[in-house]
């Protein structure tokens, strides 16, 4: 009976400390999400990976712009301050790509994206209770990419 007791703990143990990942493995996902009048172009890839900085890797980055002709070739950048339009930024923690949602963070929001019916909540993160709603697509919405 002691033996099963310790067996018990000691998996009890294991299991709490193995958490799983809600990071859907090899995604690529790009997406083009209206919020109001704005456009939101946001490329996710990879796994994340651990960085300095709370950046989410190299291949996950996002557009804000007023336009649907973004320029895609710049390398994203680092956002100090509040982010110019049509800039690359990257993608910030916290992250996660699950079958049912996408949560990720730019310079002020934290994003929740229903991947069902692809509506879109952004919480400032200043501001919890202050919140903007929008809708997504997947693929890059533009004139470049409907050729």
């Amino acid at each position: 009976m002691k033996n099963i007791l310790i067996i018990l703990a000691v998996l009890s143990i294991v299991s709490c400390t193995s958490i799983p990942k809600t990071t859907t493995p090899n995604h690529n996902i790009q997406l083009t999400c209206e919020i109001g009048s704005r456009y939101f172009f946001i490329n996710m890839q990879d796994v994340p990976k651990k960085s300095l900085f709370d950046f989410v890797s190299d291949n996950a980055w996002y557009i804000h712009s007023l336009s649907t002709l973004p320029n895609f070739d710049q390398q994203p950048s680092v956002t100090f301050g509040p982010p110019k339009q049509n800039k690359k930024r990257f993608l910030q923690k916290p992250y996660a790509v699950t079958d049912d949602a996408l949560y990720f963070s730019t310079y002020s929001h934290e994003w929740e994206i229903n991947r069902i019916n692809m509506q879109t909540i952004m919480r400032e993160k200043l501001n919890n209770r202050r919140i903007i709603t929008g809708v997504c697509e997947y693929g890059f919405q533009t004139d470049q990419f409907r050729k």
